[in-house]
C-alpha cells in the first residue's frame, strides 16, 4: 500500500505537536519530569495525528469529481432521511410518554445511538437490496 507524502507530513506534524504538548506538560508539572511529558505526548498523539490527517489537504487522483453522484452516497441519503423521520417519531413518543407519566426525559445520548443504529441498518438493507 502506497502512502502519500501528505499523509506522512500529517503524521510527522501530529507527532511533533504531541511532543510539544508533552514538553509543555513536563515543564508545568512539578513532579514526574520527562515521564509525565512522555505520558501526555502518548495520550494526545493519536488525536493530533488524526486531526492532522483531516486538516492537511490530500491529493488523490482517484476521487470522483462529484461524489454525490455515487450510488453509495445515494444509499446514505436514503438511509439517513428515513432514519430522521424515525428519530422524530421516537422523540415525539418519548416526550409524550414522559409528559403523561410524569417521568424524567430520556437522555439525548439514547436517541443519538438510536439514530446511528437506524442509519446503519437502513444503509445495510438498501445496499443489499439495490445491488
Amino acid at each position: 500500500m502506497r502512502v502519500g507524502l501528505s499523509r506522512v507530513s500529517a503524521t510527522v506534524l501530529g507527532t511533533a505537536l504531541a511532543a510539544g504538548v508533552g514538553i509543555v506538560a513536563a515543564s508545568v508539572r512539578e513532579e514526574g519530569g520527562w515521564q509525565v511529558g512522555l505520558v501526555f505526548a502518548a495520550a494526545v498523539a493519536p488525536a493530533l495525528v488524526g486531526a492532522m490527517w483531516t486538516l492537511v489537504p490530500q491529493r488523490s487522483p482517484k476521487m470522483p469529481e462529484n461524489p454525490e453522484d455515487s450510488v453509495e452516497f445515494q444509499w446514505l441519503q436514503h438511509a439517513s432521511s428515513g432514519a430522521f423521520f424515525d428519530l422524530m417519531i421516537a422523540l415525539g413518543l418519548a416526550s409524550a410518554a414522559s409528559a403523561i407519566l410524569d417521568t424524567e426525559l430520556v437522555p439525548v445520548v439514547a436517541f443519538l445511538v438510536l439514530a446511528m443504529a437506524d442509519v446503519a441498518v437502513r444503509y445495510l438493507v438498501v445496499s443489499r437490496t439495490q445491488r
